[in-house]
């Protein structure tokens, strides 16, 4: 019993730690793939949308993208954050309740109603 207990233990470790080195292996591969950031201002900034993403532990964070970008483009960065420690998750917009996944990686921002802001928070499925 003691022995069953203590191999329990084990394997939620491994697992814990497998699902930490896929989320750092993840966050490096993402951070390679997000587009570069619009100006705020002036030349470049036609279309720029805002996205604020709101993590679980409270957290804002807020970046500038391009109406054309897709939804998998705001996946990449919220992936690529050091503060993001999520493994499943999803991208939810408060109002109207909408949940951003795989039938919407593909719609861009403009398209998927996120321009020329949008709020979103982290819906850990972990």
């Amino acid at each position: 019993e003691v022995a069953a207990a203590r191999e329990r233990l084990e394997a939620e470790a491994r697992e814990r730690e497998e699902r930490e080195l896929a989320v750092r292996s993840r966050r490096r591969e993402r951070s390679e793939s997000i587009p570069e950031e619009p100006p705020l201002e002036g030349e470049g900034s036609e279309g720029v949308v805002k996205i604020l993403v709101r993590l679980p532990d409270g957290s804002r964070i807020q970046r500038r993208f391009l109406k054309g970008d897709k939804v998998s483009a705001v996946y990449n960065f919220v992936d690529s954050l050091e503060s993001n420690d999520c493994y499943n998750y999803k991208l939810v917009s408060n109002f109207p309740r909408r949940v951003f996944d795989e039938g919407t990686l593909s719609q861009t921002l403009e398209e998927a109603g996120l321009s020329p802001q949008g709020s979103l928070f982290l819906q850990s499925e972990d």
